[in-house]
């Protein structure tokens, strides 16, 4: 009998010592709901009231996004010349914090923490350069998710978002600067460069043909020529962004076409389009007879000489227009392509009719 309550007793030992080994092995990750987040979203809506600042930061390249709310309510970049940021990919961009769901929590102990790769980006929202939010990502989970950190808590938690934080700031601004479509067009002007008799054509309402003045008796308009160019003109996406002192800049000003669009609710937008030509070069007389000691003239390769970069240079009638303060603080390059749609004469859009036999 008392070898049975021997056994009977090794056994509850060894039991209790079998929960408590199980119990201590899954502390770590069953932690007490009350105190985790599991089940809720990994950013509330309610953190987004009045927020006046947006911070992506890339800790492993040392690159950061910096996004700010403007006194005219327009998100834009102070680090990158006040450009306005691309709502679309804001919008993007918040909307995957919004959606994703905390999974599970992971763990808070340092060792562990240690081998899930954290400090490789951080997104902060302030309200007035005081944070309210913040977290900080380590890698992806094996089976999906990525291991975050909030507000610089031990703890650590995987959430299902799969979006990229886009830590290059280059991307991030808007690069297509009229806010307008064809439709809204009720008047084209163009005058040339050379100096030629501009041209310009309107119209009453968005679904009425364009007129022009002027025209000979065997000529009609190109609709669809004129169409094709203010789409190309209104769509056009800025590639490089350059000083205001740029002297390829000042140049292409100096030697540009003037395209006016007129608006049906009355605005007017100003194109100035232009380049510096090939032969206006852009070295000092310095510069272009420096010559190597070693090098005789006979020797020395000749570039063969290029226009410089496009330039589009902006100006809207309404002086309260975010157009007009971006066009104080740089001079905005586009495609070679952007140019060569820009005619020399109004040929382009005139089409001569069939003459009577």
């Amino acid at each position: 009998m008392m070898k049975i309550q021997t056994l009977i007793l090794s056994i509850l030992i060894l039991s209790i010592i079998a929960l408590v080994s199980y119990w201590l092995s899954k502390s770590d990750t069953n932690k007490t709901e009350l105190n985790t987040k599991v089940g809720e979203k990994l950013l509330n809506a309610e953190y987004l009231t009045g927020i006046t600042d947006i911070i992506l930061e890339n800790i492993t390249d040392e690159k950061k996004v910096h996004i700010v709310k403007n006194d005219k309510g327009i998100w834009v970049l102070p680090g990158y010349y006040f450009l306005p940021v691309e709502f679309s990919k804001l919008d993007n961009f918040i909307s995957s914090l919004l959606k994703a769901d905390i999974l599970r929590y992971v763990t808070s102990k340092k060792e562990r923490i240690e081998r899930l790769e954290f400090s490789k980006h951080k997104i902060i929202l302030k309200v007035n350069e005081e944070t309210v939010w913040s977290i900080e990502t380590g890698k992806r989970g094996q089976s999906g998710g990525l291991f975050i950190q909030f507000n610089n808590e031990a703890d650590v938690y995987l959430v299902d978002i799969t979006s990229y934080f886009d830590s290059n700031v280059d991307n991030w601004p808007e690069k297509q600067m009229l806010p307008f479509k064809p439709s809204d067009v009720a008047t084209l002007s163009i005058d040339f460069s050379n100096h030629e008799h501009g041209f310009k054509v309107k119209r009453e309402t968005a679904e009425s043909d364009f007129l022009s003045d002027g025209l000979a008796e065997n000529e009609i308009l190109d609709y669809s020529s004129i169409t094709r160019f203010m789409s190309t003109l209104i769509n056009a996406r800025f590639t490089k962004v350059y000083e205001l002192n740029n002297p390829d800049a000042i140049t292409a000003k100096d030697h540009s076409h003037l395209i006016t669009f007129e608006l049906f609710n009355g605005k007017i937008y100003n194109l100035r389009v232009g380049r510096r030509p090939i032969e206006i070069s852009t070295k000092s007389e310095n510069e272009i007879h420096k010559m190597d000691n070693n090098e005789s003239k006979d020797e020395e390769e000749l570039e063969e000489p290029k226009p410089g970069p496009v330039f589009i240079f902006f100006e809207c009638s309404d002086p309260k227009d975010n157009l007009n303060a971006i066009m104080k603080n740089v001079s905005l390059s586009y495609s070679n392509y952007v140019f060569t749609q820009i005619p020399e004469s109004r040929d382009k859009f005139i089409e001569s009719s069939s003459a009577p036999p």
